[in-house]
């Protein structure tokens, strides 16, 4: 911890503050909700990117605190509904977990290409989305027809779901290799960051939270999660990397 602190320069903490008000901005000014069972149970924003990006460039400890900084923060700038400390810590963990899994492939000089790793987890994900989909009735087959909600899905849609499906499976592969500013910070190993992170945070704690929160089921608010996180996850991904491009000078302290 002693070392931890001497590594955090002025400079480091300045560009956390940055990284940190962009955090707000995006979480409380630049978003939209998106209800599930008359709930808004799916935030869609860029707000945890900053935070992602401030663990990757100085660790654990800083990127913690910018996410702790964002959320009282946004409390007392923008509140929105009853202040809740699950989703305080929540905010902390997107700057901590993705400082722990970057310090580890410093510390240990892995180089090694994580884009199957990451195609492997997508594919579960998405597997388990429309597992889910089935488990709560919202996706079900009768006569041979494929139905949505209780609506039949038509030809084309069910086309473009399989062009997704695989665009996001393929996706880590085919930009496998791209440089984001750092050989341990290559875009496969952003997407590996991002996707424990969103697995962790979204999709575990968050949805639990949000159970407690709106006093719904785990499994109620899950699918949606689960199908936002896989939309959240390459934008995310690619946003960090192209970031990390930019604030290159940051890691040579």
């Amino acid at each position: 911890m002693d070392r931890a602190r001497k590594n955090i320069t002025t400079r480091k903490l300045v560009m956390a503050s940055f990284l940190t008000a962009l955090s707000v901005v995006f979480t409380r000014f630049l978003y939209f909700m998106v209800p599930l069972g008359g709930l808004p149970a799916i935030r869609l924003s860029f707000g945890e990117s900053p935070l992602m990006l401030s663990g990757i460039l100085f660790g654990p400890l800083v990127g913690g605190l910018s996410g702790l900084a964002a959320d009282l923060i946004g409390v007392v700038v923008n509140p929105q509904g009853a202040y809740f400390p699950g989703i305080t810590l929540s905010s902390v963990l997107w700057g901590v977990i993705p400082g722990l899994i970057s310090n580890f492939f410093k510390k240990n000089k892995i180089e090694k290409d994580y884009s199957i790793v990451n195609s492997v987890i997508i594919f579960l994900l998405v597997l388990g989305m429309i597992g889910a989909f089935f488990e709560e009735k919202l996706l079900s087959i009768n006569e041979g027809k494929l139905y949505l909600y209780e609506k039949p899905v038509s030809l084309l849609i069910s086309i473009l779901f399989i062009i997704i499906f695989g665009a996001l499976v393929f996706l880590p592969i085919f930009l496998r290799g791209k440089e984001s500013g750092n050989k341990f910070f290559s875009f496969d190993k952003v997407v590996f960051m991002v996707s424990i992170s969103y697995i962790v945070i979204s999709l575990g704690l968050n949805t639990y939270w949000l159970s407690i929160m709106f006093k719904k089921g785990f499994l109620v608010l899950f699918p949606g999660r689960l199908l936002s996180s896989l939309a959240a996850i390459p934008i995310h991904s690619m946003l960090i990397s192209t970031l990390l491009r930019y604030t290159k000078y940051a890691m040579n302290d």
